[in-house]
């Protein structure tokens, strides 16, 4: 999906005829991304936050046919584990899809915080991963050993 978002708003820009309040006017004012705000929406929020949503909704299909699938039949410790299993789930989506939520809502808003916050966590994603998933009590617990 970005080759195809990438190479529509390239031909779209350099074609003569289309509007110009629809290309995004790569390189103008010596910036390289999308300097025009319809281009943003087109090109960024609206692919974005499709993506979102699709995430959403496939998350959500997903803990249920886990749960569905793992509570079947199972002893109690296999329960815990499954439960376990989708917290880090849950977490994960959150991660990812809290900084994806601050893209799109600094294209709509317009406000350059939010585009550093978003450019921030999403330079960060590993480290935040990293920290959510490796650093934990019991972790801590053996580096104190």
């Amino acid at each position: 999906m970005p080759l195809i978002i990438t190479v529509l708003s390239v031909v779209i820009d350099n074609t003569e005829g289309v509007l110009s309040w629809i290309k995004p006017h790569f390189g103008r004012w010596d910036v390289c991304c999308l300097t025009s705000s319809t281009a943003k929406t087109i090109f960024y929020t609206i692919p974005a936050l499709t993506l979102l949503l699709a995430n959403v909704v496939f998350c959500v299909m997903s803990a249920f046919i886990i749960r569905n699938n793992t509570m079947k039949n199972v002893s109690d410790e296999q329960k815990q584990t499954a439960r376990l299993n989708f917290i880090l789930y849950i977490r994960l989506g959150l991660i990812m899809g809290i900084t994806w939520l601050i893209g799109i809502i600094a294209n709509l808003c317009k406000e350059l915080i939010l585009w550093i916050i978003f450019n921030v966590l999403n330079s960060l994603h590993g480290l935040s991963i990293f920290f959510l998933f490796t650093c934990s009590r019991k972790v801590f617990k053996h580096i104190r050993k």
